[in-house]
């Protein structure tokens, strides 16, 4: 976690107010008759809603939401509040960005590897967004780190870290990306 601080730090470009409260609330919804209990973020007067998959669990403070599921175990996901725009704006900033994220690997980390950049991969809400992914081997074993970054707005910025053994990552990658094309405000 100190490692995802340390790259929210390492990036920041601009200082940025922002409404958006990452704690997780949960209110009763209808859906078509059945009660059901969503999760939702404070968002001024709003409330943004999230459906994460069943079997996630979500837990979190002000500025960072969790999730994790015993259906993949080792892995999880950030989602971080940027307290500064982080969005590589040219080319000079996305290899800075994939610099600094091959820099999370664990320590004694092996095959370093930077898998994929995608400018726009989740294009919805009219949001920017921008991911990057690494791999790497620990005693033996392949594990994989993300992050997406997603402007939700001129001054609002969310980083999507996705981390775990690379036999887990794809069902946090899904959970991750679930949560995000379901995000609504009400």
């Amino acid at each position: 976690m100190h490692k995802i601080t340390s790259f929210a730090a390492m990036l920041a470009l601009c200082a940025t107010a922002r409404a958006l409260d990452l704690t997780p609330q949960y209110v009763d919804m209808d859906a078509d008759g059945l009660r059901i209990k969503l999760p939702s973020f404070q968002d001024g007067a709003k409330r943004v809603f999230i459906m994460p998959p069943a079997g996630w669990r979500i837990e979190g403070s002000s500025l960072r939401a969790f999730l994790s599921s015993d259906t993949a175990p080792g892995a999880n996901v950030t989602f971080l509040l940027s307290p500064k725009p982080m969005l590589p704006k040219d080319e000079a900033g996305q290899k800075s960005v994939g610099a600094a994220l091959l820099a999370l690997a664990e320590k004694d980390s092996e095959n370093v590897k930077l898998e994929a950049e995608q400018p726009d991969p989740l294009p919805i809400n009219g949001w920017k967004t921008y991911l990057l992914r690494i791999s790497y081997d620990i005693a033996g074993t392949r594990y994989a780190k993300s992050v997406m970054f997603v402007r939700l707005n001129d001054c609002e910025e969310l980083q999507v870290f996705v981390s775990g053994p690379a036999t887990q990552f794809t069902k946090a990658t899904s959970a991750a990306m679930t949560c995000l094309r379901t995000w609504h405000k009400k």
